[in-house]
């Protein structure tokens, strides 16, 4: 139906600047009863409402809750960024494992190891999986999905060859 207000479209310009000036006003202390009062020729974004203290509490809630899904969404960007960032650097230190443990350096094995543990840490407290935590970044309740299970099982699979790689160099040294 052409011209209905649906949930899913995108708003104009003129709401999101309307919403940008209530969350302002809101957050330099107004009440919601003081911005419905707001003189429409001094602050013509306050014109919408028509002095009704019920609209502007109504679009303060549509406000903060696109506020909120848009912090949402740049948190969810940084998750991936920085976990991308992390996937590098685990590549790295794989790498320092295998030359090291090919050089019998089990010195530099274990510390790449525990770089690994730190990594996963890093992991966990990025995407809200610590011990006693029940939500992740999203503020939704931990539900872990395939990609999730994967992901842990590749990286437990690394971490078990990394622990075996540093045992056959410690074997091969007390061997030689």
């Amino acid at each position: 139906m052409a011209g209905a207000k649906g949930r899913g479209r995108p708003r104009s310009p003129d709401v999101s600047a309307r919403y940008e000036q209530l969350l302002d006003a809101i957050g330099r202390g107004l009440s919601f009863d003081q911005v419905a009062q707001l003189d429409p020729v001094e602050y013509p974004w306050a014109a919408h409402w028509g002095g009704s203290t019920a609209r502007v509490a109504q679009d303060a809630r549509r406000a903060l809750e696109r506020a909120a899904t848009h912090d949402r969404e740049i948190a969810d960007t940084y998750v991936t960024l920085e976990s991308r960032r992390l996937d590098g650097v685990e590549r790295r230190v794989q790498q320092v494992i295998a030359r090291a443990a090919q050089a019998n350096d089990n010195a530099t094995v274990l510390r790449a190891v525990d770089r690994l543990i730190r990594l996963s840490e890093r992991r966990s407290e990025l995407r809200g999986l610590n011990a006693g935590s029940s939500t992740r970044n999203t503020g939704g309740p931990v539900t872990p999905t395939h990609d999730d299970d994967e992901l842990g099982r590749r990286r437990r699979n690394r971490r078990t060859n990394a622990r075996l790689a540093h045992a056959q160099a410690v074997a091969a040294s007390e061997d030689g």
